[in-house]
Parts: C-alpha cells; sequence; structure tokens
C-alpha cells in the first residue's frame, strides 16, 4: 500500500513540536515575573504581525508560562529560528536581554510551599538569608520567595534533594518549617 500517495495524507502525524524556553540571557538564578511574561508574549506578537508577508509562515502549538520562563512549542525548524532571532531582537522592557533555548536546557525546578514563622514582616531577603544561615549545603541565590502568605519557595534541583533528605524540613528561626 502506497503510504505516500495524496489520499492518505489524513494519516501522518505531525512531528512533535520543539519546545523552547525564553529566558534572560545567563537566566539561572534570573527569572522573568508575570508582568515580564506578558510583555514578552506581547511583543513576540507584534513581532509576528510585523513581519512581511513574503517571508516563512511561523508554526506554534503552545505559549505557556512557567515558572520564570516562558514556554513556546514551534512545529518546525524555521519557525524556532526565527522565534530565536525575533527573541534576541526584541526589547519588550528597559534593558530586557532574551534568548530563546531548548526547554529541555532549562534546570528543574520544584515548588515547595511551607509555614515559616516570623516571616510575614520579613523581606524575601531575609526569609532566604535565615534559610542559608541555620541549613547546611543550602544555595539559596537560585531560589524565590513566590508569595508572602505562606511562603512558597522556588528551588534549584539540588536544593530540592537536600530538603527531601532531611524529610522536607528546614531549620529556620527558633525551630523547623
Amino acid at each position: 500500500m502506497d503510504t505516500e500517495s495524496p489520499n492518505n495524507n489524513w494519516c501522518r502525524k505531525e512531528p512533535q513540536p520543539k519546545k523552547m524556553a525564553i529566558i534572560p540571557v545567563g537566566y539561572t538564578p534570573n527569572t522573568l515575573s508575570h508582568e515580564q511574561l506578558n510583555a514578552t508574549r506581547c511583543a513576540l506578537i507584534n513581532s509576528i504581525m510585523e513581519k512581511s508577508s513574503n517571508n516563512t509562515r511561523d508554526k506554534f502549538r503552545k505559549c505557556t508560562y512557567k515558572q520564570g520562563y516562558l514556554e513556546i512549542a514551534c512545529v518546525d525548524k524555521d519557525t524556532t529560528k526565527w522565534l530565536q532571532d525575533a527573541i534576541a531582537a526584541i526589547k519588550p522592557w528597559e534593558g530586557a536581554s532574551l534568548e530563546a533555548v531548548e526547554a529541555s536546557q532549562i534546570p528543574k525546578q520544584a515548588l515547595y510551599i511551607g509555614y515559616f514563622p516570623d516571616s510575614i514582616e520579613r523581606s524575601d531577603g531575609s526569609i532566604l538569608r535565615l534559610v542559608q544561615n541555620q541549613n547546611e549545603n543550602f544555595c539559596t541565590e537560585w531560589w524565590r520567595v513566590v508569595n508572602r502568605t505562606t511562603v512558597l519557595k522556588t528551588v534549584d534541583e539540588a536544593s530540592m534533594k537536600l530538603i527531601t533528605s532531611q524529610h522536607n524540613q528546614l531549620n529556620y528561626v527558633f525551630g523547623k518549617a
């Protein structure tokens, strides 16, 4: 049976999209805020609209807000190349310097939710300094406090393993968190 005939096109599978991550140049520990993710997405849409009509047609399948970066699924190599070039050229806010890399290159992160006593009045930096100074082998430079009510922390993979080995508890102020 000829699977290449025009009548059999309906059963062809579309290639898997390539997931690209839009990140600040150098990425870790720099992550993008929700406002920066929105600005980047809008700037990309404007770039697509401003293209001349005789250029290649960019094909995307998804744009997802991840923790600190934007993930965009590109259907083909031309779209991936266009995205890399467009991201390097846009400036969605003053001082923006962005790049598009394969999403598989982004370090794995975890989101931890916990109650940290005496933290409501403290700055994010103070909370992270307390965790850093009261626990061995933690590098909180790459951590981020996400919410101030119950402290949500985005942590790197190495810290994730350490936290797990300590039964998901950290020394904090005069007890455990």
